[in-house]
């Protein structure tokens, strides 16, 4: 559920501040960058009569860009964020203008996220070369659930290799988000209560450092996307 958390621009600046201070990530996107950035936030000031908070960039995001972002609150488990559009722009550096407004998200310390239809996982079983698809039902930081045909070839502590997710949202142009993932452990399996003949199962996923980072892009963006009217998705 997505609230707006109105506020004094000095009790939003206070809070940005605070996020600087504890160099707390911030998920990043623009309706050109829809895979998303996570950055941090460097300092908050003033320009005629204008607040401003600068981010570090890649030098991939641009002036007149428009977007969202979201941060955890501090020392909370509140989600929070706001549109935006960027003002200035170096190769370094954003900055983007302070909103008069923010939305706060209420959701779980570890969302599981619903996938909208047609998104897809390829992968390996380990020590076999046959490329196999399971349909996503929902995704974590940590595990899937996943269902499909393959009742004869898995069983649980099966090992899945070179994990190719391939998962929809509808942020900006119904866009699909790759994931690329090195391993995963086959948790349960069950069959299917919803699809005769199919089986479900739920994965343990093990992500190195920058797979968690793909990870949080999408569930993050996710979050966000959750708020719209009828989403659903959490």
């Amino acid at each position: 559920m997505k609230e707006k958390w109105s506020s004094h621009t000095e009790q939003i600046i206070h809070e940005l501040i605070s996020v600087i201070a504890n160099k707390l990530n911030i998920f990043l996107y623009t309706d050109e960058e829809p895979s998303g950035l996570i950055t941090t936030a460097t300092h908050v000031c003033s320009y005629d009569g204008e607040d401003y908070l600068f981010l570090k960039s890649d030098g991939g995001l641009k002036t007149g860009q428009r977007g969202f972002l979201v941060y955890k609150q501090p020392g909370g488990e509140l989600s929070r964020g706001f549109t935006l559009e960027i003002k200035k722009s170096t190769k370094k550096m954003v900055a983007i203008s302070l909103p008069k407004e923010i939305f706060q998200i209420q959701r779980r310390k570890h969302p599981r996220i619903k996938t909208p239809q047609g998104s897809v996982v390829n992968f390996y079983i380990k020590d076999e070369h046959i490329l196999n698809t399971l349909k996503v039902m929902d995704i974590t930081m940590s595990s899937a659930r996943l269902t499909g045909g393959l009742t004869n070839r898995l069983s649980e502590e099966t090992k899945l290799e070179k994990l190719s997710f391939e998962l929809r949202r509808k942020l900006y142009r119904n866009d699909t988000y790759s994931i690329h993932l090195h391993s995963a452990e086959v948790q349960k399996l069950r069959m299917s209560r919803q699809t005769l003949g199919e089986v479900e199962v739920v994965v343990c996923l093990e992500p190195y450092p920058v797979e968690e980072e793909q990870l949080s892009l999408y569930i993050e963006s996710m979050v966000w996307e959750s708020t719209l009217p009828g989403s659903g998705i959490i």
